[in-house]
């Protein structure tokens, strides 16, 4: 009965020295690749897909891959939730778009490629003396991802865009992006920096309940519009359209 006793103690005593060993960080850094002595790839914009259009009327574009860039673990399964500050909206948010990676972590944070579409909780809150206070409206998204061209070190870049049901008036207050899907394997969302904003956002241990803060901001735009991407046969019958049109107004003249 004492060797069973014993045995079992050893067992757990490696059991927590083994998930103490896994514990997931909050985040994945340019610092973190460089220590591993892995290259950067140079920045392939892909067509403004790494910043803000035009009709954006609030603005945070990614970090570029040969910068101080950080991705935020916010995903449900991963065990953190990212959130960030905004202020002086001048018209209601019709449209969100953010960007990201996506990873899962064993022994280190390895880049993750199976989970497409990818599902989202995005919440919006009233300002509480600097820190997220009251939902506002809170949405559930599935999302296709839509690679930017960009990569971080073999971490492939993604653009997300969330159209919302109905426009949102709210002048200023926080936002958080989580991923709460599971596939398998799970493919966890990891929010990317921007050095656009007042260089301040949160990320919350779920685990715990604490707050950590950040001296950046995360990379986000806010539009009035839905940004709808047009498909190459949309493109083509367009384009196929004005020509008939000019063909048969010749021939008229």
């Amino acid at each position: 009965m004492k060797t069973l006793r014993i045995f079992l103690m050893v067992l757990l005593g490696l059991q927590f020295a083994l998930l103490n060993a896994q514990q997931v960080p909050g985040a994945l850094t340019w610092k973190d690749v460089q220590e591993q002595g892995q290259s950067y790839s140079p920045r392939n914009d892909n067509g403004g897909l790494m910043t803000c259009p035009s009709t954006s009327f609030w603005s945070q574009t990614p970090v570029d891959p040969l910068g101080s860039w950080t991705f935020l673990n916010s995903d449900a399964q991963g065990g953190y939730l990212a959130y960030d500050n905004f202020s002086g909206l001048t018209a209601p948010i019709k449209t969100v778009r953010f960007w990201g990676i996506n990873a899962y972590y064993l022994s280190g944070f390895t880049f993750c490629e199976t989970e497409d579409p990818m599902t989202f909780d995005i919440v919006f809150y009233q300002d509480n003396a600097g820190t997220p206070g009251a939902v506002v409206a809170s949405y559930n998204f599935t999302l296709d991802r839509i690679p930017t061209g960009a990569s971080y070190s073999g971490f492939q870049h993604y653009l997300y865009i969330a159209n919302l049901p109905a426009s949102l008036n709210i002048s200023e207050g926080w936002i958080s992006i989580q991923g709460v899907s599971i596939s398998d394997p799970d493919c966890w969302f990891l929010w990317g920096n921007s050095f656009d904003g007042d260089l301040y956002c949160l990320q919350k241990d779920q685990s715990s309940g604490i707050f950590s803060a950040r001296d950046f901001d995360l990379s986000l735009c806010f539009d009035s519009s839905p940004m709808v991407p047009l498909s190459n046969w949309a493109v083509l019958t367009g384009l196929l359209l004005i020509v008939t049109i000019v063909i048969f107004r010749f021939r008229r003249i």
